[in-house]
């Protein structure tokens, strides 16, 4: 805005700095630019960790790190890596549904334990917390990759198969 204002003084009166005006005016479109993105960057990822309410509707994708014990999945997801999936009423088809959510236990450096060690972590408290499911097979365990873990995600998550 002062860019502005001091392009059409400089323009007005002939004086000197009309160029260091034009560039403070191109410098201020581009931070506020910048400044835009970054701030619909942080809106979208402070709403993919805000937990989704218990009871879902209508069918919708979700974090994975959305999803809180009750909420019931249209699809087993089959990647390596699950960033989002889709989640649906619970009284419909589903293929499962989250029994436990799990917080994990972050050392004080919070360094990434190891995919193995994160699994093997969550299937024991899903074995524990459904014995019956996991004799029978129907059950699933998910744990952070080490790039959820470095985004900060420490929740694993038990599904039953339905």
């Amino acid at each position: 805005m002062l860019g502005a204002l001091a392009w059409r003084r400089t323009a007005a009166d002939g004086t000197r700095g009309g160029v260091l005006a034009k560039v403070a005016v191109v410098l201020g479109a581009v931070q506020t630019l910048v400044a835009g993105v970054l701030l619909v960057v942080l809106v979208r990822n402070v709403q993919a960790s805000q937990p989704l309410p218990v009871e879902i509707t209508t069918a919708r994708d979700a974090h994975v790190a959305q999803l809180v014990v009750g909420h019931c999945l249209a699809d087993l997801p089959t990647a390596a890596v699950v960033d989002t999936v889709r989640v649906v009423p619970c009284d419909g088809p589903h293929a499962a549904e989250v029994i436990v959510r799990e917080s994990l236990a972050v050392d004080a450096a919070g360094a990434w334990p190891g995919q193995v060690n994160l699994d093997e972590a969550i299937a024991a408290v899903c074995r524990a917390e459904a014995p019956d499911l996991a004799v029978a097979g129907r059950l699933v365990s998910m744990a952070p990759t080490s790039e959820g873990w470095a985004r900060g995600d420490r929740t694993g998550l038990c599904l039953a198969l339905t």
